[in-house]
C-alpha cells in the first residue's frame, strides 16, 4: 500500500516486473510489457506501460491509484490471437482484480474499488453515448460504492477528462426522483417504477 501513495507508484510495479519477482503475489502481470495496450487509435505501447502512466497520474490518492492499477488487468489474460484488441477484458479484469487484492491482503474497500474500476471503466469513455438505463446503472453502482470522484479521476487519467461534473449533475437528477405515494410499498413493482422514473429524468436532462 505504501507504493500506491508514492510520488510515482509505477516504480514498484516496474521494479518487481523487470526483476522477475512478480510471482506469486502479482502473477497476473506476467508478460504485460509484451502485450499491446490496444489498437493505436485508443492506446499506444504495452499494457504495463499504459498502466504505469495511469497509476502515476493518480499518484497521491491511494484508492484512485489502486483503481488505475486494476483497470486494465483483464488485458493480461487476452488470448494473443486477439491482440491488439481486448474483447471483454473488463469482465476478466473484475475477477482478477478481486483475486489480486485479496492475495496481497488489501482492505475490503480497496478490493471493491479495484474490481469496480476493472469492470466499469470502459463505460466512462463513452458515457455521453450510453443508453439512459445503462447510464443509470453505472451512476448508482459508483455512487453506492462511494467512488464517484476516484472513478472520474481514473477516467481522466485513462483519456476521458471532464466526467465528474456531468456525472454529479446526472446523479443529482436521479437522486431527486421520488416515488408518488400510490406507487410506494409495492416491493419489486415499486423498484421497477422508480427505475423508469429515473430513466425518464436522465432522458429529460440529456
Amino acid at each position: 500500500r505504501r507504493a500506491l501513495c508514492a510520488a510515482r507508484p509505477s516504480r514498484f510495479l516496474q521494479l518487481v516486473y523487470h526483476a522477475g519477482c512478480l510471482g506469486p503475489w502479482l502473477a497476473e502481470w506476467q508478460g504485460a510489457a509484451d502485450i499491446p495496450a490496444g489498437p493505436l487509435e485508443y492506446h499506444g505501447g504495452s499494457v504495463l506501460g499504459h498502466t504505469c502512466r495511469v497509476v502515476d497520474d493518480l499518484a497521491g490518492a491511494e484508492q484512485a491509484a489502486w483503481m488505475g492499477w486494476c483497470h486494465d488487468l483483464g488485458k493480461t489474460q487476452t488470448p494473443p490471437a486477439q491482440w491488439p484488441h481486448h474483447y471483454r477484458h473488463e469482465h476478466r479484469g473484475a475477477d482478477a482484480a478481486h483475486v489480486q487484492g485479496q492475495r496481497v491482503r488489501l482492505p475490503r474497500r480497496l478490493i471493491l474499488a479495484g474490481s469496480l474500476a476493472a469492470r466499469w471503466h470502459m463505460l466512462a469513455g463513452r458515457y455521453h453515448q450510453l443508453r439512459a438505463g445503462t447510464k443509470l446503472d453505472l451512476l448508482l453502482r459508483v455512487h453506492q460504492a462511494g467512488l464517484v470522484e476516484p472513478f472520474c479521476a481514473l477516467a481522466a487519467a485513462d483519456g476521458t477528462p471532464g466526467l465528474l461534473g456531468r456525472m454529479r449533475a446526472d446523479l443529482d437528477q436521479v437522486l431527486s426522483v421520488r416515488l408518488p405515494p400510490e406507487k410506494r410499498n409495492r416491493g419489486q413493482a415499486s423498484g421497477e417504477y422508480l427505475r423508469q422514473l429515473r430513466i425518464q429524468a436522465l432522458h429529460a436532462s440529456a
